[in-house]
């Protein structure tokens, strides 16, 4: 199975390849292994790979900050208007 091979070392170049090569499967099982790894050093310094390919630093961004907005309490919520201490007049254009 690919994803048991899949590791922080060499994430960043398999999503490289598989973006390059249009294997769509594998670069989506890759872009999930990076987002659920981000903390790792490795993937961390991978990132720098990515500036040959701006694109896919984008797509992990967008979908870092998907899934996080998706795991947070505020996004869950149907109702923000709940947030304790929330006065949406007083961010309504007022700068200072």
């Amino acid at each position: 199975h690919i994803r048991t091979r899949i590791t922080v070392e060499n994430v960043i170049g398999v999503f490289i390849a598989s973006h390059q090569h249009n294997a769509t499967g594998l670069k989506e099982i890759a872009l999930e292994y990076i987002i659920k790894n981000l903390h790792d050093a490795a993937i961390v310094t991978g990132l720098a790979e990515l500036k040959s390919e701006p694109d896919l630093l984008v797509e992990i961004i967008t979908k870092h900050s998907t899934a996080a907005a998706q795991s947070s309490p505020i996004y869950a919520s149907s109702n923000a208007s709940q947030l304790s201490g929330f006065n949406q007049s007083e961010w309504s254009g007022s700068r200072r």
